[in-house]
């Protein structure tokens, strides 16, 4: 993120890299993300379903969305590696825990309130940890169509570092971009999903996951 400043000497405006400005600008995606009601059901789905990092996934949309431009899988696995610890010592087990709680105890409860109180905390501290390690400047010439396929290229590049697929979670990526890019229609959304990922996971099948 860049941070003006004014050099009282020379009387300028001076832009200079802000990690501080950064991360604020990714936590207040976050925090739009999960206070839209529409997109509750999406998070807990992806929550479910998605075997990676979600921070991280979200992480990747969020730097495309703010113009960053694709990163290719040696910044990315430098980048996913700063919360990588964290996460797999303290929000998965974490996230486990509140699986099985639930499991044993379906309706709602003290305990699991608490421990999604801790599993936020947890996330926060991984969502801080890549803004720190990003130091990347927003590029100048990413128009919105280019952020929409820089963020499937990310999901891709991130996806075949980790040996995962979007398979199973079609749904949920393609909501997740139309929250992310209202300026598209839904159709031009699935044109691009369509593009980024159809011919490169040897489906066998069109994108008919994709909603209608």
């Amino acid at each position: 993120m860049l941070a003006l400043s004014t050099d009282p000497k020379q009387g300028v405006v001076q832009v200079t890299f802000s990690s501080e400005a950064t991360k604020i600008a990714f936590n207040a995606f976050i925090e739009k993300l999960k206070q839209t009601e529409s997109m509750s059901t999406t998070i807990a789905n992806l929550r479910n379903k998605f075997e990676g990092n979600l921070t991280f996934f979200f992480f990747c949309l969020w730097a495309a969305r703010d113009g960053y431009g694709p990163m290719k899988p040696a910044e990315l696995m430098k980048i996913e590696k700063s919360s990588a610890l964290w996460h797999a010592c303290l929000t998965k087990p974490l996230k486990s825990l509140e699986s099985q709680i639930k499991t044993s105890l379906p309706s709602k409860n003290s305990l699991t309130e608490q421990i999604e109180q801790i599993i936020l905390a947890s996330q926060k501290i991984e969502q801080n940890n890549l803004t720190r390690s990003f130091n990347r400047k927003p590029k100048q010439n990413r128009t919105t169509k280019h952020r929409l396929n820089d963020a499937c290229k990310n999901w891709f590049n991130y996806f075949k570092l980790k040996q995962l697929t979007p398979e199973g979670i079609e749904e949920e990526i393609y909501k997740v971009l139309n929250f992310a890019f209202t300026e598209f229609k839904p159709k031009d959304i699935r044109e691009v999903c369509d593009n980024n990922f159809l011919n490169n996971y040897n489906y066998g099948h069109q994108f008919t996951l994709w909603p209608a």
